[in-house]
C-alpha cells in the first residue's frame, strides 16, 4: 500500500514540476488540490471516491536515467510505466535522500545523420 501511495505522490510531484505554467489541460482531473491551513508543505487532495487525503512534501531529490532523449520525458515514461521501471533509493543513514528512476531502455530508431565533411 505504501508503494502505491508513494508512486501516486511522486507522479503528482513529477506532473507538477514538469508542467508549463502557461499550459492548460482540457481533461478533467480525478483529484482536486487545495492548500491546507497546516502549512505550505502539505496539500489536501480528494480522490475520485471523494475521500480527502493529506499529501506531504518530502525533502527528497528525484533522479532519472534517460537512455536517450530528455530526462523529463524519461521521468514521465517511468511514472506512466511503473512495471517497466526500476526504482532505487539513496539513503543517508535511515533517511531517504533521493529516488532514482531507471526506465527500461527502448529500441527506438535513430535518425540518420551525416557530417558535412562526409558529403
Amino acid at each position: 500500500m505504501q508503494k502505491i501511495g508513494g508512486q501516486f505522490a511522486l507522479k503528482k510531484l513529477g506532473d507538477y514540476m514538469l508542467s508549463s505554467p502557461k499550459e492548460e489541460t482540457s481533461e478533467v482531473e480525478d483529484y482536486t488540490v487545495e492548500s491546507t491551513p497546516t502549512g505550505p508543505d502539505t496539500i489536501m487532495i480528494e480522490d475520485a471516491d471523494g475521500n480527502e487525503l493529506v499529501a506531504y512534501r518530502m525533502d527528497v531529490e528525484v533522479y532519472v536515467v534517460p537512455h536517450r532523449g530528455s530526462p523529463a520525458a524519461a521521468l514521465v515514461r517511468a511514472l506512466d510505466e511503473p512495471e517497466a521501471t526500476q526504482i532505487f533509493t539513496q539513503r543517508e543513514g535511515s533517511r531517504i535522500s533521493g529516488i532514482i528512476y531507471v526506465p527500461e531502455a527502448r529500441e527506438e530508431p535513430r535518425a540518420a545523420a551525416s557530417r558535412p565533411e562526409d558529403i
